[in-house]
């Protein structure tokens, strides 16, 4: 009887994680660095290592970077028409550019090490990055 009671507990801890980690496939848990544009209509976020956009009320998302390095870190500009955003294309994160309806990404900074975004301000047409 203990042996048969033991076995179905097996059985069913069994069940119990495989049906959680099925679960748990099927949740956005890639989605990272959510940023919200400043005037509250569209979320720019992380999946995968590319940078998506979606509309703040839900719908589907378009993707604004399909590349094989890892895009992330989203930051939008105050007057909501550009987003910089840390990349490693070319081995180092470096800070790149890109207009906020999506195109090529601009690189902004060169130096060897690694750069990620925290605010960015227009000043007089230039751009002037907060970084860390």
């Amino acid at each position: 009887m203990r042996n048969q009671v033991t076995r179905l507990l097996f059985f069913v801890s069994i069940f119990l994680l495989l049906s959680q980690s099925g679960f748990a496939q099927n949740s956005p848990s890639w989605l990272r660095y959510p940023s919200i544009s400043p005037d509250g209509k569209t979320v720019v976020f992380t999946y995968k290592g590319d940078l998506w956009k979606v509309s703040s009320e839900g719908g589907n998302a378009t993707p604004l970077t399909l590349h094989e390095a890892h895009d992330f870190m989203p930051v939008w500009s105050r007057d909501g028409k550009t987003i910089c955003f840390a990349s490693d294309r070319f081995g180092n994160f470096d800070l790149f550019s890109i207009p906020a309806e999506g195109g090529e990404a601009r690189r902004l900074t060169f130096h060897s090490a690694n750069e990620y975004p925290l605010r960015l301000q227009h000043r007089r047409q230039k751009h002037r990055f907060w970084f860390g």
